[in-house]
């Protein structure tokens, strides 16, 4: 059967069909790549004399080492909160869960972009305080926005973050900070010749009227589980209150 040629007409039509096609792909890549974000500068400190006498640029084998970090999230209600403690009342954990902990949503929204970022979550956290991610530097790198460098701290070498890190927007009211993108910052064990007293001695022992981790029903663990650089003490302080 004789079939005609494609007129000029159908080929301006396909070559439009064409270039939209493209310009629409185009505009998405140009909008993800431009989604609002915001830093987190608690996330990070100036780097030690050690540290700065030792900065270098990682090579691609550095890049494809693996490295974890948490992300915090902060608590709702928080002033409330501290005022119910400091008149002694233990709140339920349920109530925890509806009126102080970060909202459920919140953890979903971020734990699902820190997976499509390519990073693996290592750990969860019950009670919606951290999420706790491992991926590669350069995944890293480039879901947070952050460049990093080596550096050597006593005697150890470390992948460490140099600029502050940074998450979309859309996700960043209820994050505290990030930690664990210096991770020679973080809380090194005591000398076993000057141990601390056991957490329930001083606990029972301190006359303080800041709320104890007595007052919460369950716990089981200090702020350094969840922010381990201690960032903005005065608001990273309430986390010694949660149970896992």
């Amino acid at each position: 059967m004789f079939r005609a040629a494609p007129s000029p007409f159908h080929h301006r039509v396909l070559k439009a069909l064409c270039c939209a096609a493209l310009l629409v792909a185009s505009l998405a890549t140009l909008s993800a790549a431009a989604e609002p974000r915001t830093t987190f500068s608690n996330s990070i400190t100036v780097f030690p004399r050690q540290a700065m006498l030792t900065r270098r640029a990682l090579v691609a084998t550095k890049l494809k080492g693996k490295m974890e970090f948490e992300v915090a999230l902060k608590m709702r209600n928080y002033e409330e909160l501290q005022a119910r403690i400091a008149t002694g009342e233990v709140i339920p954990r349920k109530e925890m869960l509806s009126r102080y902990l970060p909202l459920a949503a919140d953890y979903a929204a971020l734990t699902k972009w820190l997976k499509s970022q390519g990073l693996t979550l290592t750990r969860v956290d019950s009670s919606r305080l951290c999420v706790f991610a491992r991926g590669t530097v350069a995944q890293i790198q480039k879901a947070l926005e952050v460049e990093m460098e080596g550096v050597t701290v006593d005697g150890v070498d470390y992948n460490a973050a140099t600029t502050i890190p940074s998450l979309p927007a859309r996700l960043a009211a209820p994050i505290l900070g990030i930690n664990g993108l210096q991770p020679y910052n973080r809380r090194h064990k005591r000398p076993s010749s000057n141990p601390r007293p056991p957490m329930r001695r001083r606990i029972k022992s301190t006359k303080s009227s800041r709320p104890t981790a007595r007052r919460i029903s369950g716990h089981r663990r200090g702020p350094e589980d969840c922010h381990p650089h201690r960032h903005r003490a005065a608001e990273l302080g309430h986390h010694h209150l949660l149970d896992k």
